[in-house]
């Protein structure tokens, strides 16, 4: 069996990639939350993921770290993918890709430095949320003391923020790469290649006057990309780095080299191709959606273990139950 324990509200994500995934693979897959651990719950023998542990609130965590020794202590046969006793969070990650080497720029905690610390530009985002950049790109302290005070004028914490160097990887035409691949157990597949002329890409941006983002030349581009998957080595390191097992990072390239911006935890699984609602930007990307789905079934019967396993009955202990869970992780997806 294949556990995937999230965050309540968001258990919809799991359900999703189940709907994705070869008939013969989804009867193996079981979607959970932190919050069903308040009673005891039976665990088969397999594989358990922890997901989005970049927005679980503190008594979320607490839990997950609680389950995830349960398990690692047991002496039944269990995968612990995700062990949040050991994957970094951003800040961490970004400090220790930055310290080995691996990425070319710094990332700072605003309650933690003086304004003229980084090198500049920079932009400012949250540590947790995977709500992207919360400014735009800032080019000296003055600019960023001003900017500080106007994110916080709009409700934000500084002890939830970050100063992180921006670096342009944009082409000779100005056109932004943003590639992400998904970390399944010790498979590391292509996921897409998202293009943009706003140094903060999106999918499907549209451009102001009205061309195509996405030509044949582009489109196939991205289909070389997925079924070359010519970072693997190096994303290796990353996520071994990290500590994770199960996620999506996004990076870019910067003279050659990757430049790491994220690992998320617990990634949407957009439509499958061919679907009726489908964006009609999106469609002439199907190629590249059937690749990535493909491969993500393969991934996932890796995991799959044919033997019936023994059951480990876990809960949480005490002192977590008198603890409030209620409310939703800190918000948007981790």
């Amino acid at each position: 069996m294949i556990y995937f324990i999230t965050p309540a509200d968001q258990i919809w994500i799991i359900h999703n990639l189940i709907d994705r995934l070869d008939e013969d693979v989804r009867p193996s897959v079981r979607p959970t939350s932190y919050h069903d651990f308040y009673k005891s719950l039976d665990i088969v023998e397999g594989t358990v993921v922890f997901t989005g542990l970049g927005v679980l609130t503190e008594v979320q965590r607490e839990i997950a770290i609680e389950l995830a020794d349960q398990l690692t202590r047991s002496d039944l046969n269990f995968r612990v993918m995700n062990n949040p006793q050991k994957a970094l969070g951003r800040f961490d990650l970004l400090t220790e890709l930055h310290t080995k080497g691996l990425n070319s720029f710094r990332a700072y905690r605003l309650s933690e430095i003086s304004l003229d610390e980084p090198n500049f530009p920079v932009f400012i985002r949250e540590e947790h949320n995977h709500t992207g950049t919360v400014s735009d790109i800032i080019n000296d302290p003055e600019a960023l003391k001003n900017a500080l005070t106007e994110v916080q004028n709009r409700g934000f914490k500084i002890e939830s923020l970050l100063a992180v160097e921006y670096l342009d990887t944009s082409d000779e035409t100005g056109l932004f790469r943003k590639y992400s691949v998904q970390k399944f157990g010790d498979k590391i597949i292509p996921r897409y290649l998202s293009l943009d002329y706003h140094w903060m890409v999106k999918e499907n941006s549209a451009l102001p006057d009205g061309r195509e983002l996405y030509t044949d030349e582009r489109v196939q581009e991205e289909v070389q990309f997925m079924l070359e998957n010519p970072h693997e080595e190096k994303l290796r390191e990353i996520f071994e780095t990290a500590g994770i097992n199960f996620g999506r990072i996004d990076y870019s390239l910067l003279n050659g080299a990757v430049q790491t911006w994220e690992i998320n935890t617990l990634p949407t699984f957009g439509g499958y191709p061919g679907i009726k609602k489908q964006n009609p930007k999106r469609k002439k990307r199907d190629e590249s959606k059937r690749i990535f789905y493909d491969l993500l079934s393969r991934a996932m019967r890796e995991l799959m273990d044919d033997h019936i396993g023994e059951v480990l009955t876990i809960s949480i202990s005490g002192h977590l139950r008198k603890k409030n869970i209620t409310g939703t992780a800190k918000t948007n997806f981790g």
